[in-house]
């Protein structure tokens, strides 16, 4: 649409029109992102700034919305996240800022011609808005990358990936009690002291939620009775719970940095190791808990250790690993996934700037 300089696009009916015109505009210069697109962007903005992600979201269909004509009232707040998710320099972002004030006392020529397009590039600024903004109608978010070669689940201003769902879901939680089972077998191959059934607990709880990764671990404790006995059942807390640490820790906002998901992941380590411990002592007598760390509590008990700090150091070392090795490869896991979605959203993108 053509902006007049001189008053209100052609076919503008109110003032607001004349935003939400140059709006469009500007979303054309910008590539045609689709508005779930703008959407994401707009909530990664948000969380970037500190705010929870379950109060960052905004939904495809309000911003869908605020590009609508005949509209009188605008939400302005919301009309300058959605430019500065369009990639609009610092320049551009003052424009719009003194037309939103221009709007407010009452003024009628509101709208805001392009001069030059406004992303910065189709690297850096464009491309770190676009590069894992997903197109998603609803759902709840999880975690996404950061850019073309590494996960940025963690870091500040992440994205979030599109919602894994339906039988896409369960076929990822069934992918992931399988690689808990095959990480069970290697543990009873391995000459020394280590724990790989967690594997898939973790991916499952960071990619789709920790109720999801709960209930993987929970199955991985009775699926492999027939490979460890009926002990093994007695463990399903500690793989519960290594779950729900995981899951709700990226999703609380504080994990934001590798240094601090590495933290998270000791922490998994540590709870487990309370929990495992508290297992061994109740249920197994002597400490003996039929896994290759029996070896080790029975030589920290000859040096004189005490058989609650034999089982919970021993227990510790190797959990730690575990889990760190866990929650590693788990961010491998969202950094494929990321990097498949990326692919799909490039050419939905390119796709609907044929369309326009």
């Amino acid at each position: 649409m053509e902006t007049d300089p001189g008053g209100l696009p052609d076919g503008a009916r109110t003032p607001v029109d004349g935003l939400v015109a140059s709006l469009q505009e500007w979303r054309a210069a910008a590539g045609n992102p689709a508005y779930a697109e703008v959407a994401a962007r707009v909530a990664r903005a948000r969380v970037a700034r500190g705010i929870p992600e379950f109060e960052a979201r905004v939904a495809r269909t309000t911003i869908y919305d605020l590009f609508r004509l005949g509209r009188r009232r605008i939400d302005t707040d919301l009309l300058l996240e959605v430019v500065q998710a369009l990639g609009v320099d610092a320049a551009g972002i003052e424009r719009w800022q003194r037309a939103v004030e221009k709007l407010h006392r009452g003024g009628s020529d509101l709208s805001v011609p392009l001069v030059e397009p406004r992303p910065e590039s189709s690297g850096e600024a464009a491309g770190q808005l676009t590069r894992d903004a997903a197109e998603a109608s609803g759902g709840e978010p999880v975690p996404g990358p950061a850019g073309p070669t590494g996960p940025r689940l963690f870091l500040p201003g992440s994205q979030l990936l599109s919602p894994i769902v339906g039988m896409s879901a369960v076929a990822l939680m069934v992918l992931c009690l399988v690689i808990n089972q095959t990480g069970n077998l290697l543990t009873q191959l391995l000459p020394f002291v280590l724990y790989l059934d967690m594997i898939g607990t973790a991916i499952a709880a960071v990619l789709l939620g920790p109720w999801h990764g709960a209930l993987v671990g929970l199955a991985t404790s009775f699926t492999v009775i027939p490979q460890t006995g009926h002990e093994a059942a007695y463990f399903a807390v500690v793989n519960v719970a290594g779950a729900l640490l995981w899951g709700y820790g990226v999703r609380s906002g504080r994990v934001r940095t590798i240094a601090r998901y590495l933290l998270l992941c000791c922490l998994v380590g540590f709870v487990c190791t309370v929990l495992a411990t508290i297992v061994i002592l109740i249920v197994f007598e002597g400490g003996r808990s039929g896994h290759g760390s029996d070896n080790l509590v029975v030589a920290l008990r000859d040096r004189g250790s005490s058989l609650v700090v034999a089982v919970f150091s021993t227990n510790l070392l190797a959990s730690l690993v575990d889990k760190i090795l866990s929650g590693l490869l788990a961010l491998v896991a969202v950094d494929v996934l990321a990097t498949r979605q990326r692919k799909r959203l490039d050419q939905s993108s390119a796709q609907g700037s044929d369309q326009h």
